[in-house]
């Protein structure tokens, strides 16, 4: 009986180093998912930032413009702090992946507004800055590519969480789910 009883605490001890391995390689997967939609995501900005530097160069409807670029730059600005802070907790909390996706559909919002204005003014000549703007548009797929990547390692960790008696182990250990992050809107 007390072999027994030691081989099933011997059994339980293998499965909660097993469980514990297995939530942590998942929160793992998750952090290596932040980069390369880190990197999509700053590529957009330094687009944003560097096609509305572009169109306020420029001297004739610099004024008319004004109120769109400098729209775009605050977001852009406030986009780029809000994914600093999620960097620096790669599983992220819901207050930081929220304000990372406002900032992001902020962001894609006021690259709207600024096209818009672009499209309204009637002038016949290619407006500088159009092949970052087009760069912009073509960057989308690759970013889309890399949030579902991410939002894939954040459903299986946060699948493993909810899974009994595996939730006793994240329990003990205090491990969070993760939070996704939502469909971004095109930049423009």
């Amino acid at each position: 009986m007390l072999i027994a009883g030691f081989l099933i605490l011997l059994l339980i001890g293998f499965w909660v180093v097993g469980a514990r391995n297995r939530l942590m390689r998942l929160r793992q997967d998750v952090a290596g998912a932040l980069p390369p939609l880190a990197l999509q995501l700053r590529k957009r900005h330094v687009l944003a930032r560097h096609w509305s530097q572009s169109l306020h160069r420029r001297d004739a409807d610099a004024a008319a413009l004004a109120p769109s670029i400098e729209l775009v730059l605050v977001a852009e600005s406030e986009a780029a702090g809000a994914l600093n802070a999620v960097q620096t907790r790669p599983i992220g909390t819901p207050d930081q992946m929220r304000r990372l996706a406002a900032a992001e559909e902020a962001l894609a919002a006021a690259l709207a507004t600024l096209t818009e204005t672009l499209q309204t003014q009637s002038a016949k000549d290619a407006a500088p800055g159009d092949d970052l703007r087009q760069r912009l548009e073509q960057l989308h797929p690759p970013l889309d590519y890399a949030r579902q990547a991410y939002n894939a390692a954040v459903q299986t960790h946060n699948a493993a969480l909810r899974v009994f008696p595996t939730t006793l182990v994240a329990s003990t250990l205090r491990l969070q789910p993760a939070v996704l992050l939502p469909r971004l809107s095109k930049a423009g």
